[in-house]
């Protein structure tokens, strides 16, 4: 016998081992197994000739997957010819865990694989005593690796295509198969529980829904109020049904029920009519999953039938990969190795029997109706599981098919064939595509055209916004100039004052010599009053001529002042000057007929 080899895969890479020694006699004996539980008795039977690392977790996953499904990665391709391109034209065995992987690399290297019971319990030892085998730096990262390894290559086989998850349909018909026989069973109960207090009910309300509704309404039948009436009516919507019901509570012959009793019927009641509730809302979620995931068989045999196929073959695309004789068959397993066992007839329909295709059949054409349709079942599946577009195009022209051929078995009309209906439904997918085509140019211009609308808005937000600011900005400015400008008006005001308060001052001045030189004339008179009236007439009018000079020379001056200050104020102080010189000439005429006063 030629030398052995040994493919072990790992998470951190592949693993070439070679055996030096043969133990294919004793390696089933328990003795020989606990030796090999040793690493020095085993590690003289296999020596570790070739390891190839992964050079990361993607390529690991990779290599995972494709081994799992039969397949010759590169990295293994590779790592074979670089490690057993030398052996060629030797005699060698290369020993796998599976048959698969090992009928490829014979086929494609021409290497004669093994998987015979020797090579699981030597791959049993590698996996066991590997990290001897293994470097120490490179077998750190191993439990790491597994750990990444399992829950990618878990999640790559678990995930599932959002829009095509047939396994919520799966649950669902599962769910309603047997919550219809446990409303056959409890309806049942209930008419029997209830019958022995109202047992002509039973044959006025045959529908076991509306059974369950009228005794709850009803209740006891002893007590009719116009409330029960009219729950009757909306529950029924027949009057000369309730009317009915109302005489035979009358006459009834049924017994009386206790308290208790009337509550446990009461509840039995109400259950089954949240469960038939609940039965119809599972219907509509299986109608609308079946017209997403499979719409073209639910047009040919409708939602609940196509639904059970696809529980039956396990999902959507088993059911495609089906041949239409096995989907004929489906739910008939039994009768038919019956059949192969006792040498009889095979049966001609499983599920499909409940299509209302068969029941409208002849006896005798039963067989054939149900071959067809098996055969367009298969071709709307393949389309449902397969087409990237969701349309029931396909399903619809199925459909008139199985109708025609219906016919055809009636009245003998030829059917169309089936490449020109394939021909129609193209023409009418490609119209269908262009029609949705049409409408997302549509909906992208009108999001265009929104879009926009929205910058067009926001630019002239941002233009009122920056006026609004310029706005802002402006008025600051001229509230700051007209402060500035009030600073400098009180300011002129302030310098006005002074000024005006300065004049009263001279003035004050001025009066106080009068009043000085008028005291010193006075006395002077008293002192010659014993001169003559001449001479005192001639001093009065010298007097009087001196003061009329220097009240002259103090008008000049006041003159002279005022003009000086018009000069120096702005034209917004014009009509305060006019109003101070307004006081001046009052003042002056007011000294003027002071001095007259004085004079005379």
């Amino acid at each position: 016998m030629g030398k052995l080899f040994l493919l072990f895969e790992c998470a951190l890479g592949y693993t070439l081992f070679s055996r030096t020694q043969n133990e294919e006699i004793g390696q089933l004996e328990s003795s020989v197994q606990e030796a090999m539980k040793n690493f020095k008795t085993f590690g003289k039977l296999v020596k570790l000739k070739s390891f190839l690392p992964f050079s990361s977790p993607e390529e690991a996953l990779a290599n995972a997957t494709s081994i799992a499904e039969g397949t010759i990665h590169d990295t293994l391709r590779n790592f074979l010819d670089t490690n057993l391109s030398s052996m060629k034209g030797k005699k060698f065995e290369l020993g796998v865990c599976d048959k698969t992987l090992g009928g490829k690399i014979s086929e494609e290297f021409g290497i004669r694989c093994s998987t015979a019971q020797n090579i699981f319990e030597l791959m049993r030892g590698i996996r066991q005593h590997l990290k001897q085998f293994i470097p120490q730096q490179k077998f750190t990262n191993l439990v790491k690796g597994q750990q990444a390894l399992s829950r990618s290559y878990s999640r790559v086989k678990v995930k599932f295509n959002v829009n095509k998850v047939d396994t919520m349909v799966i649950q669902a018909v599962s769910i309603i198969d047997q919550i219809t026989k446990d409303l056959n069973t409890f309806s049942m109960r209930l008419k029997e529980w209830y019958g022995w207090h109202f047992p002509e009910l039973r044959k006025l309300v045959t529908d076991n829904y509306q059974f369950a509704k009228v005794a709850i309404a009803l209740n006891d039948r002893a007590v009719i109020t116009e409330e029960k009436e009219e729950k009757l009516m909306e529950i029924l919507d027949d009057s000369e049904l309730v009317e009915q019901i109302i005489k035979a509570t009358k006459s009834s012959i049924g017994m009386e029920l206790t308290p208790l009793d009337s509550v446990q019927v009461y509840a039995l009641a109400n259950r089954v009519e949240k469960l038939f509730e609940y039965h119809q809302s599972l219907e509509s979620y299986l109608k609308e999953k079946m017209g997403k995931i499979a719409p073209n068989l639910s047009v040919v045999i409708g939602q609940n039938l196509g639904a059970k196929l696809i529980a039956k073959a396990g999902s959507l695309t088993s059911l495609a990969k089906y041949p239409s004789s096995t989907v004929q068959i489906l739910g008939a397993e039994k009768a038919l190795f019956r059949a192969l066992r006792k040498n009889k007839k095979t049966p001609k329909y499983g599920l499909l029997f409940q299509s209302t295709y068969i029941g409208k059949a002849y006896q005798k054409n039963k067989g054939r109706m149900s071959r067809f349709l098996a055969n367009k079942c298969s071709l709307a599946a393949r389309y449902d599981a397969f087409s990237p577009i969701t349309t029931d195009i396909f399903g619809r022209k199925l459909q008139e098919q199985v109708e025609e051929r219906l016919k055809f078995y009636e009245t003998g009309i030829k059917p169309r064939k089936n490449l020109e209906v394939m021909k129609e439904a193209q023409e009418q997918l490609k119209i269908m595509t262009l029609e949705q085509q049409q409408q997302l140019e549509l909906e992208m211009e009108k999001d265009d055209l929104e879009e926009l609308k929205e910058e067009e808005e926001d630019d002239d937000e941002k233009e009122i916004e920056m006026k609004e600011e310029k706005e802002d900005s402006d008025s600051d400015s001229d509230d700051s100039d007209s402060d500035s400008d009030s600073d400098d008006s009180d300011d002129s005001d302030d310098s006005d004052d002074s000024d005006d308060s300065d004049e009263k001052k001279e003035e004050k001045k001025v009066e106080k010599e009068d009043s000085d030189s008028d005291d010193s004339d006075d006395s002077d008179d008293s002192d010659d009053s014993d001169d003559s009236d001449d001479s005192d007439d001639s001093d009065d009018s010298d007097d009087s001529d001196d003061s009329d000079e220097k009240k002259e020379e103090i008008k000049v001056e006041k003159t002279e002042k005022k003009e000086s200050k018009k000069k120096a104020s702005s034209s917004s102080e014009d009509s305060e000057d006019s109003d101070d010189s307004d006081d001046s000439d009052d003042s002056d005429d007011s000294d003027d007929s002071d001095d007259s006063e004085d004079s005379d």
